[in-house]
Parts: structure tokens; C-alpha cells; sequence
């Protein structure tokens, strides 16, 4: 197998699995097991869904932010990659972004990854009072962020005038740890999405997909690549079990009665025993993606089943 890098999702809202509380409430303690656990077996990355409410429990659930929590872990971690997946372009200015970054890869020492989509969720912007637009408008506001990023971390100073943003003389400094910025992300499967990534990302992560799917993705954004060289990824449900068997009867548990929402995640994700997941992980891997970014349930306990027992028939 080609070498694949390994993500793992923090649990931000008390679960990675919809309507299913398997996780502790969310607390820093929490994702802080999380990544040390990643660290420890050698994963490449942990990431932080940008939401501001509970996407997984109901809103009125509580759920952390996760530019506050990636610092935290940015301090307490040394080898992981750190990075959100993905950001919500409309949730900070682009030239306070700039300075953000800047000051978490210079506290990760060089191990952000930037990640950027457009934002999806309508209540979400009228509950924080964020201008929600259509769907190509809020990607079109991506775009431009990432241009206006690209010059405020390379430049010394910069004037912008755009659709969405304007700068006058703004000055970024210090500069990005990593050379000329950090590894640029886009999060979107769509068409357009697929355009801004080909055009700016070094990075695609699309949505959680079946291996057919996730190989049908790939062909249609070699269209708008234009002989560019990019990464790609997926998320990827991880449920383990000593046999199938008792891996899909622990997602019954979950999924209760939703039958239609069971099978999505086995056709997406990855549920079974060890060998039967790391099976899966390469059917994955053959069709060209670099990146499985991993959403175990329960998070801790899966994460080190993983570790322990589908991590040695891969490696």
C-alpha cells in the first residue's frame, strides 16, 4: 500500500456519529486524550469541524469552537499536524485570519494545514448573524479570501480591493512558520468546489463517499487541474468490532431504526473487523486518495482498537 496519511476528527459535540451520544460531553480534557492517543500511534493529523452550533446532537447541545481548542492542542502536542476540517470562510475576516494563522503555525512550530470551504449550514449564519448568500457566492467568497491569504502572508504589506473584501496597506507579521504559507485545504465536493481546489488548494477533501463515489470525484476534478499536482482526502466513519458482525450490530445500536442512515455509513465508511476495515482503507487508497480522515465511535476506545489492531496490517 502507498503510504497513507491518517487523520483523526475530534469530538466536539459529544460525538462524531449523528443523534448517538457515545462520547463524553465535549471539554478540552476530551480532545486532548484524543490527540495525545493520535500522537502516540503515529497518526498524521488530528482536525476540528468549524461549527459554532451542535451538528451532530441538536443545537441546544453544547459544543466547543474550534479555532480555541486547535491553539490549545497546538501547545501540548509535538509531532501531529493540526488543522479544521473544514473552516467556515464566513466566520472571521480574511485579514484577521492571516494573523491568526500565522500565530498558530508559529505556536505548532510549522504544523497547521489550512482548510477552507464556504459554509453550509443556513441557521448557523442567522443564529450568529452571518450574512448567508447561495451556495456559489459563498464559495466565490472562499476564493477570494484565498487570494487576499496568499498575498498577506507573502507580502509586506498589502492593498486589496475586491468583491467581498478590501485592505488598505495591511501588514502581516511575522510571516508563517512554514515557507510560503501552510498547506492550503479546500473542503467541498461540487463542481465549483472542485474548480477552487484545482485552482488554489494543494489539498481536496471531499464529502464522505462510497469507493466508487470517492473514484468518480477524483476523474471529475482532473478536468479544471490543468496538469497541477494535488493531495486528496475523505472522512471516513470508523466503527470496529472483533467480527462483522459484531461491528454492524454496534452501528445498529447507533442508528436505532434508521436503516438508511446505517447503510450510508457502511457504504462511506468504515465499519467491521480489523481486517475488513484495513481492506476497505485500500480499496480507498487504490482509487488515489493520500488522506482517510478517521470519525470513531466511541472516539477514544475506537481510536486505540485502531491503533492497536488495523494500523500493524497496514504499516
Amino acid at each position: 500500500m502507498k503510504p497513507v496519511k491518517f487523520g483523526v476528527f475530534l469530538s466536539l459535540f459529544g460525538s462524531l456519529i449523528k443523534d448517538a451520544p457515545v462520547d463524553p460531553p465535549p471539554s478540552f480534557a476530551h480532545v486532548l486524550q484524543t490527540a495525545k492517543l493520535a500522537e502516540f500511534y503515529g497518526l498524521h493529523s488530528i482536525w476540528a469541524t468549524d461549527h459554532l452550533l451542535n451538528i451532530k446532537l441538536g443545537e441546544n447541545m453544547p459544543t466547543l469552537e474550534s479555532w480555541t481548542i486547535l491553539s490549545a492542542l497546538a501547545a501540548v502536542t509535538t509531532k501531529i499536524r493540526i488543522g479544521h476540517a473544514v473552516m467556515c470562510q464566513a466566520f472571521r475576516n480574511p485579514t484577521l485570519l492571516a494573523k491568526m494563522v500565522a500565530t498558530i503555525d508559529d505556536i505548532s512550530q510549522g504544523r497547521f494545514i489550512f482548510a477552507l470551504g464556504g459554509g453550509n449550514l443556513q441557521r448557523e449564519f442567522e443564529a450568529f448573524g452571518l450574512d448567508w448568500d447561495t451556495h456559489d457566492n459563498l464559495i466565490e467568497r472562499g476564493e477570494e479570501q484565498l487570494v487576499l491569504l496568499k498575498r498577506l502572508w507573502t507580502e509586506p504589506k498589502v492593498t486589496f480591493e475586491g468583491k467581498y473584501y478590501q485592505t488598505k496597506d495591511c501588514i502581516i507579521e511575522p510571516k508563517t512558520s512554514q515557507n510560503p504559507y501552510p498547506p492550503i485545504c479546500w473542503g467541498g465536493t461540487s463542481e465549483t468546489s472542485q474548480k477552487v481546489a484545482a485552482r488554489h488548494a494543494d489539498i481536496w477533501f471531499m464529502k464522505d463517499s462510497s469507493v466508487k463515489q470517492a473514484e468518480q470525484n477524483l476523474t471529475s476534478i482532473q478536468r479544471f487541474l490543468n496538469g497541477r499536482k494535488i493531495e486528496y482526502g475523505i472522512g471516513c466513519m470508523l466503527i470496529l468490532g472483533e467480527t462483522d458482525e459484531i461491528a454492524q450490530k454496534k452501528l445498529n445500536g447507533f442508528t436505532g431504526d434508521n436503516r438508511k442512515f446505517a447503510d450510508e455509513i457502511i457504504e462511506t465508511g468504515l465499519v467491521g473487523s480489523p481486517s475488513t476495515v484495513a481492506a476497505k482503507i485500500q480499496e480507498f487508497v487504490d482509487v488515489g486518495l493520500d488522506y482517510i480522515l478517521l470519525k470513531p465511535a466511541p472516539t477514544l476506545s475506537t481510536l486505540a482498537e485502531f491503533g492497536e489492531k488495523v494500523l500493524p496490517l497496514i504499516i
